[in-house]
């Protein structure tokens, strides 16, 4: 595991954390699931407590002494791409079922889809990672406004070019648009907006009538991978995000049509991500101790309305830890979502849930 300037001071500092760690009795064999924007980087850059906090659940190689497991409503990326962007950040072992994103729900809507064409929206690598999950007639918002540049009168056409060789065209009568499938927050919000209200305005037809909406009765099933309004990178104040997005297009579906839109959200807080981490964190307390599960969770976030809302809701064994690196950054707690634990930052958290279990351990002895 990469060291980083580590004096004696810090080797005994280690050296103290892991006597602590080792000493740990059955009932309290805890994992932690850690949030990663605000959390352990802000933007691409490491936080510094965030590599002491991972070198304390390490070894010397980079393995966990623990289970840990990643839930980020960040994405646009595979898994496995995700998990060695982390672990060359911080020098560890990251296996990629260790890591769940946003959209990584959206694996198992695969079978449901696999033959339908979808519209995948998003930032990054979506097309790659919705064609590594199985989808396999997809298509982007580019790709059909290259049929037709007057759906965005606004957008310069260099600005619109998309790899349309060889893409069917999807978004036909004889091929409509089944599922639009938003699987990162969009960078252009005026395209992505005003392709996916076409598309369930009239029917999953790209450039569709209402005659055609009507006839059809049914408009595009719509999924977005999490709800987060706002997040956090090297800006000094949190940043616009996915659920802003939403937010935006579920007004402007109303003054159109006078109705609510219909849609399902994946990501924190709800519940298909926190069953993936515990799959996750189960598998490696199997791997580690030979035990079904983990006596505590630790969830550590910075966003109240994600991270510590997701995991208030699931209950016992999740622990839900505020740290003041991100989202939320002063006040004794949120008084809306308010944390099980409120400490500085990811290193104190460690620290704190290590002395939660010791403590634990006294009063059932008293």
């Amino acid at each position: 595991m990469r060291r980083r300037g580590v004096g004696q001071s810090s080797r005994s500092y280690f050296s103290i954390i892991r006597r602590l760690l080792s000493s740990l009795t059955e009932s309290e064999r805890i994992g932690f699931c850690f949030d990663i924007d605000g959390v352990l980087t802000k933007g691409s850059r490491a936080l510094p407590e965030a590599q002491r906090a991972l070198e304390i659940l390490h070894n010397s190689n980079g393995k966990p002494r623990m289970p840990v497991a990643y839930l980020t409503n960040g994405g646009g990326v595979t898994e496995g791409d995700r998990s060695k962007q982390l672990a060359s950040m911080f020098g560890i072992q990251i296996d990629p079922e260790q890591m769940i994103l946003s959209h990584s729900p959206f694996r198992k809507l695969s079978s449901k889809f696999q033959s339908k064409p979808v519209l995948v929206v998003g930032r990054g690598d979506s097309q790659h990672v919705a064609r590594h999950y199985g989808y396999s007639h997809i298509i982007s918002s580019k790709q059909l406004i290259e049929r037709n540049p007057s759906c965005v009168p606004f957008m310069n056409a260099e600005s619109m070019h998309a790899d349309s060789e060889g893409v069917p065209r999807y978004g036909t009568e004889q091929n409509p648009i089944e599922a639009i499938m938003i699987f990162t927050d969009p960078s252009d919000w005026y395209l992505e907006i005003q392709v996916i209200l076409d598309l369930l305005l009239y029917g999953g037809v790209f450039g569709g009538t209402t005659e055609y909406l009507n006839s059809r009765g049914q408009q595009p099933q719509l999924f977005i991978s999490h709800g987060d309004s706002v997040w956090s990178n090297e800006f000094p104040t949190p940043r616009l995000g996915l659920g802003s997005f939403t937010s935006c297009l579920e007004t402007l579906y109303k003054d159109r049509t006078g109705m609510n839109l219909a849609y399902r959200v994946f990501g924190k807080p709800h519940r298909e991500a926190y069953l993936l981490a515990e799959d996750a964190l189960q598998a490696q307390a199997s791997k580690l101790w030979n035990a079904p599960t983990c006596s505590k969770i630790f969830a550590i976030g910075d966003n109240p309305s994600a991270d510590i809302r997701g995991a208030n809701r699931q209950g016992d064994p999740w622990v839900s830890v505020l740290v003041r690196t991100g989202v939320f950054n002063g006040g004794l707690n949120c008084s809306v979502d308010p944390a099980h634990i409120v400490v500085d930052n990811v290193e104190d958290a460690i620290l704190t849930a290590m002395n939660h279990c010791r403590r634990d351990r006294w009063h059932s002895l008293r």
